[in-house]
């Protein structure tokens, strides 16, 4: 990896399988020679796929990036369960798999569409009195979890041979797609548990074609935040303006929006700077909600 000085935006990785995401955490921070780093969504150690790191003053900008549903594409073998719901895990049940067709797995998908309730699985980060569920899985402890709601957008069968079923999810944050793999199993009349599980898009401008191997970043990859917030934004060029918003003073706008990303262009080498986030308070007034830049 190159050596950098200390910049400030995100980075997309992809992220290999058996590798944390606590890790790719730690090798961005050497890259880029600092502790400010934060990630958005963590994957499995067994998971790969996209994977957004946030570098200095883009810690701000995490917040404001729109995940609230993201795609996946999962391979899931049928007749065999396990502890984790992943082939990480040690085996639990094995059951017959009755022969399949696409129009029954799809009909089995379809059943999954829209608003349900989740129950998380013990191998999950959720904390219980101040403990992860997956430390006291590991303890042996089972505790018993609240369904959560989630809401499957789209649902789609890649392909089937056998008792293995690959499908793409678009689900809301939150979802457990080794669960979700569990659940669909289930219905099928069997027990089940993914193989492999790639994370391909969080919402709609983020996608794994804009990602890279950590071992190929560099300094120029790092992105504006300005460019992934989807927010309504507004190009400020006021020197006075931007020295109120970086005040966080409030501010007159002519604007429809209840919520608004400011930014503006650096004079020196021209680009795009995410200054902050404001919402509407009364008819064109504006409060900061947070200073990005």
């Amino acid at each position: 990896m190159e050596n950098v000085t200390e910049q400030n935006g995100f980075i997309l990785i992809n992220k290999r399988e058996g590798v944390t995401s606590r890790s790719v955490d730690n090798a961005i921070q050497r890259l880029f020679h600092t502790r400010k780093v934060g990630h958005l969504g963590t994957l499995d150690p067994f998971a790969s796929g996209l994977l957004v790191i946030a570098v200095n003053k883009g810690c701000k900008s995490l917040p404001f990036l729109d995940d609230s549903f993201k795609t996946y594409q999962a391979k899931l073998f049928l007749g065999k369960s396990t502890s984790t719901g992943d082939l990480t895990g040690e085996a639990k049940e094995t059951k017959n798999v009755a022969p399949l067709d696409r129009l029954t797995i799809q009909k089995v998908f379809d059943s999954f569409l829209n608003e349900s309730e989740q129950i998380p699985p013990m191998t999950s980060a959720i904390h219980h009195e101040g403990k992860r569920l997956y430390d006291l899985s590991r303890k042996g402890i089972e505790i018993e979890r609240k369904p959560r709601k989630i809401f499957i957008k789209s649902l789609k069968l890649l392909s089937f041979k056998e008792n293995i079923v690959e499908f793409e999810v678009i689900c809301s944050r939150g979802t457990y797609v080794r669960t979700l793999g569990e659940d669909i199993a289930i219905k099928l009349g069997t027990v089940g548990h993914l193989t492999s599980l790639n994370r391909i898009a969080i919402g709609n401008k983020i996608n794994l074609s804009m990602a890279k191997d950590i071992d190929d970043i560099v300094a120029s990859d790092l992105i504006n935040p300005a460019s992934l917030i989807e927010l309504p934004s507004l190009l400020v060029d006021d020197d006075d303006l931007i020295k109120d918003i970086k005040e966080g003073k409030r501010i007159t706008l002519k604007c429809e929006n209840a919520q608004i990303l400011l930014y503006t262009i650096d004079k020196v080498n021209y680009d795009i700077i995410a200054l902050a986030v404001y919402t509407r308070n009364k008819d064109n007034e504006y409060i900061i909600q947070r200073g990005l830049w």
